[in-house]
């Protein structure tokens, strides 16, 4: 994987969020595909993200229900007018694997013998191969996805390419309080963002939203949401 580009939008209230997915359910345009809880939780050697600061990344690791992990790498994050560019590298690991990598602290990294943790995690930060990671915090995400393949033929209309985004409906808990959002990854924001607007005004929730100041991981780092 190489750059993930997605439209960030903060949902005022659960209440909203809960409109939202009612809507997008009776819409006719938007078919849902999914629900998933996720646990999300973020490792590194010593202190926290000391690692990866300086290179503006993270390095997660995500349990998603009780079916597997996914080890993500993400680099250069940046986030402006809602929304969010950053490089991204994940691959699946089987439950025995994330478990390991969660542990406090897990074994060796060189233990794993895993190409994706020798290029992008030891490799690309300089961590020490023979000592593990530990965790230092996360939260838990329920996630709604819907497919909205009504958006297809305005994009293939305007890009020539054929693209069906994925709207993400986010209930996260943090220690500190509930957040909600919307993402939607998409390789044209310019053409999917108005889209999404006039779908949620046309079906009566599109008050309150607004663009997404900061991603879940900075709001994690400063013990609250932002409030638009």
């Amino acid at each position: 994987m190489g750059l993930e580009v997605e439209i960030k939008k903060r949902v005022p209230t659960r209440a909203a969020l809960e409109a939202i997915e009612a809507a997008l359910s009776s819409s006719g345009v938007a078919q849902r595909v999914s629900v998933k809880r996720m646990r999300d939780v973020f490792v590194d050697q010593g202190t926290r993200i000391r690692s990866f600061e300086p290179k503006h990344a993270v390095f997660r690791v995500r349990k998603v229900g009780d079916e597997h992990f996914e080890a993500t790498v993400k680099c250069h994050a940046t986030l402006v007018d809602g929304v969010s560019r950053a490089e991204e590298y994940e691959m699946r690991l089987p439950l025995e694997t994330g478990h390991k990598l969660l542990a406090n602290p897990s074994p060796p990294l060189a233990e794993f013998n895993l190409p994706f943790l020798n290029e992008h995690v030891i490799a690309r930060f300089g961590l020490d191969p023979t000592h593990g990671v530990v965790p230092f915090g996360g939260w838990t995400t329920v996630r709604t996805s819907f497919q909205v393949t009504a958006w297809k033929d305005a994009i293939r209309k305007k890009h020539g390419v054929d693209e069906i985004p994925i709207i993400e409906l986010d209930d996260t808990e943090y220690s500190f309080g509930p957040a909600c959002e919307i993402e939607i990854e998409t390789a044209y924001p310019g053409t999917v963002e108005p889209l999404l607007m006039d779908l949620l005004q046309k079906n009566g929730c599109a008050d309150g939203i607004k663009p997404s100041l900061k991603s879940k991981f900075i709001n994690f780092l400063d013990g609250a949401v932002d409030r638009v």
